[in-house]
């Protein structure tokens, strides 16, 4: 018999990781947006997004050291409601120029980092946190099939308006679950803290064990900065491709709606990427499978810039979202497993990955906004392939970790400690 979940956190947590992913993954609708409904340059369109991104990466900075001790569910709260007005304001300033536009992303970058942060941290509670991410970036796959596949007819029907109010009800139905089922996470740590103590004293060589193979980790030691950069570096890489996806298409020669249709539907071999650190992690190690991804990222990012063509341009985009929806779920587990039971690190992690997905639609703007993206794919490409080494000793770090909470876990049970409820 092992432990189950706690009752309600895999959902709480993923509805709250779907509303503060928002501005992430959907940062080719609002460079377009930007661009197209509101008259504004590519570069001018470009800072904007990072300044969202940016301000997203703050929030999660500075939330990262005291995470544990936070109500999440307020947190998201708090997130969602700035978001959603942020959404309304953006709608509705679109007549008021870059300024007003910049307040507006500032702000939704910030309540987006708030509900990011909020739901991440609450899922690196989750017992088998390989299973808990993959299932996230699995939602996050539908999530941006739904809203990539479906703007071009919102924005057809009622431009600028209606895309951005669709944003808003998923923001306030994410919001609906996490108050439904997000459980107080400061009770979940008090409960395993208790319960590993007693498992450690009453036996000294299990105690041994952790302290050897699961050591509290400080977050400026090198193993989490290690991974931070990993993700930051590769983050950085395709975040400033995906930021002009829609444009790197139409110069591939595919129409706008084309190139937008395909964009939702090549999130769906993602959901290969997101299951596999779960389903493969018995036989391949994460080290091999986060090196793998970030090296299939790296190589979809080198070519799409670079050859114009449509074969070129949807064989790119494909291997990008099967290496990328590979190593988000992966690193986000190995984070979680080398800081049980706080969120920290998980934090900390998505504070420095923000850090790369602002600087890359900032760096994109003059690189591959203009007709020579050339240049923007051997800079991008080059930045995608440093991150792969980078993941190599957390993830082996990681995977020693678990060994040790499992022992821990058995002894746990053994001594009569009563299964949580299942999610």
């Amino acid at each position: 018999m092992r432990l189950s979940e706690p009752k309600g956190l895999l959902i709480g947590g993923i509805a709250a990781g779907l509303a503060g992913v928002m501005v992430d993954l959907l940062s080719p609708i609002y460079a377009s947006s930007l661009h197209e409904g509101f008259g504004l340059s590519n570069t001018a369109a470009g800072f904007l997004v990072t300044a969202a991104l940016g301000a997203m990466g703050v929030v999660e900075l500075g939330l990262a050291h005291s995470i544990g001790q936070r109500n999440l569910r307020r947190t998201a709260t708090y997130g969602v409601v700035i978001a959603s007005l942020a959404l309304i304001y953006i709608s509705q300033v679109s007549d008021n120029g870059f300024w007003s536009l910049l307040v507006g992303m500032v702000a939704l970058g910030a309540g987006c980092g708030l509900t990011f942060v909020a739901g991440n941290a609450a899922l690196s509670y989750a017992r088998n946190s390989e299973r808990a991410f993959s299932l996230l970036t699995f939602w996050y796959m539908i999530f941006v099939f739904v809203m990539m596949s479906t703007n071009p007819y919102l924005r057809r029907l009622y431009p600028i308006v209606l895309p951005y109010a669709a944003m808003v009800a998923v923001q306030l139905i994410c919001l609906a679950l996490i108050w439904w089922k997000l459980p107080d996470t400061r009770i979940i740590a008090a409960e395993r803290a208790a319960a590993e103590h007693a498992a450690e004293e009453a036996d000294p060589d299990l105690a041994a064990e952790l302290r050897r193979d699961a050591p509290a980790l400080k977050m400026f030691s090198l193993l989490p900065i290690l991974l931070s950069l990993a993700v930051t570096f590769s983050q950085l890489a395709t975040a400033g491709l995906w930021t002009f996806a829609q444009e790197l298409g139409t110069a591939a020669g595919l129409s706008a709606e084309l190139t937008a249709s395909f964009l939702g539907f090549s999130q769906l071999i993602g959901l290969l990427g997101t299951m596999a650190p779960w389903l493969l992690g018995r036989w391949v190690s994460r080290a091999v499978l986060g090196a793998a991804g970030l090296f299939l990222s790296a190589c979809g990012v080198l070519v799409v810039p670079m050859v114009h063509t449509p074969t070129a341009y949807i064989a790119g985009n494909l291997v990008i979202n099967l290496g990328y929806w590979v190593t988000l779920p992966l690193a986000l587990s190995i984070a979680a497993d080398l800081d049980r039971n706080s969120g920290r690190l998980v934090a900390f992690m998505l504070g420095m990955s923000a850090i790369g997905l602002a600087l890359g639609p900032s760096l994109a703007g003059p690189l591959l906004g203009g007709e020579d993206t050339t240049l923007g794919g051997w800079v991008f490409g080059i930045i995608g392939f440093i991150s792969v080494p980078l993941i190599v000793l957390p993830a082996l770090a990681a995977e020693r970790a678990v060994r040790a909470r499992r022992d821990e876990q058995a002894r746990e049970l053994e001594m009569g400690v009563p299964p949580q409820a299942i999610t």
